[in-house]
């Protein structure tokens, strides 16, 4: 069984279709990548699997149980946990305050007036735990909004970690980073992969990335289900050279 699935999804808004027919298969522990031209519907689709948009028509299954009228907040305690484009995280607080709210909150613990010495300690070991992952260890009492791109990005990712997610779903996770910075977090994807067995679905635009880690690939366009295989299928397919990979720059 797989753990997303997609039958016939579809989304219109108004007279506009952003995606038709779609139907998408990932199993547990795979890597997949999401590719397609802007307008493609690739976030469109990651909406759709996160719960912030519905489906027009279609079904969309998370390990075997349907996600319709399934809360955003609902669906990230079931698992599926998302980044977005735009970086999501407290500027004016450190790096261990966004930490400890992303680990409070994932632990139910955020509404509590005071916590016991036991929950304070499984907290903080918590976030050591994903300062030691993400290597932010250096940045503990830095301010958030006075990072690198890059750095914010990770604090990003720490948070997701919080949550212990099933299905993690990275939205251009290297955009805007420099040649460092795009190695940290394409060797944290890894990591997170072969190390943590996390199932990852991800979108990017760099296709040197997404041809070196990508288990499978499936590619978007004009809101339909274009081509899908594995790394070497997807270069060697004529249709998806047209529509994407030959004009890419």
């Amino acid at each position: 069984m797989s753990l997303l699935s997609l039958k016939n999804v579809s989304r219109h808004f108004g007279a506009v279709t952003a995606l038709s027919g779609i139907s998408l298969e990932v199993p547990q522990g795979e890597l997949r990548a999401l590719i397609g031209p802007n307008g493609a519907g690739k976030t469109t689709l990651f909406n759709l699997i996160t719960g912030f948009f519905r489906p027009s028509e279609g079904e969309v299954r998370f390990s075997g149980h349907s996600v319709k009228d399934v809360s955003p907040e609902k669906l990230v305690q079931r698992g599926i946990i998302r980044t977005f484009q735009i970086t999501e995280i407290f500027l004016d607080l450190t790096v261990y305050q966004n930490l400890e709210i992303a680990v409070e909150t994932a632990k139910g613990l955020n509404l509590r007036p005071w916590l016991s010495r036991r929950r304070r300690r499984e907290v903080r070991d918590s976030i050591d735990e994903l300062m030691d992952t993400l290597r932010l260890g250096r940045l503990s009492n830095h301010l958030a909004g006075e990072l690198a791109h890059g750095d914010q990005r990770l604090v990003e990712m720490a948070i997701a970690l919080s949550h212990e997610p099933k299905l993690l779903l990275l939205d251009e996770p290297t955009a805007g980073m420099g040649d460092e910075e795009t190695q940290r977090m394409t060797e944290l994807i890894r990591h997170l992969h072969n190390q943590r067995g996390i199932t990852i679905l991800f979108i990017e635009h760099d296709m040197a990335i997404i041809f070196d880690v990508a288990d499978r690939i499936t590619v978007l366009d004009n809101g339909r289900l274009l081509a899908e295989g594995t790394p070497a299928e997807i270069a060697a397919n004529a249709d998806v050279q047209a529509a994407y990979l030959g004009g890419v720059k």
